[in-house]
């Protein structure tokens, strides 16, 4: 099954605004995770802690509330 990169849509997009890959992510000192354990986060597989998330609104430096930055595609 194919992972769902639209989970965070708002996420996904800041990251392709800024050219800020998974790997990026991952790898910043702020959340030292693996590529797989990043990656399932950012698609629902896994749970995101807030404090990652707060670490992900800073390595993107924007000023999109973290409440939009982490909302969840909604299913209609």
């Amino acid at each position: 099954m194919k992972p769902d990169t639209n989970y965070y849509p708002e996420l996904r997009a800041e990251m392709a605004r800024k050219n800020i890959s998974v790997t990026m992510i991952a790898n910043d000192p702020r959340i030292r995770r693996t590529v797989s354990t990043m990656s399932m986060k950012l698609t629902g597989k896994a749970d995101l802690l807030l404090r990652e998330a707060i670490a992900i609104k800073q390595i993107l430096g924007t000023n999109t509330p973290i409440e939009i930055l982490f909302q969840t595609k909604t299913t209609e």
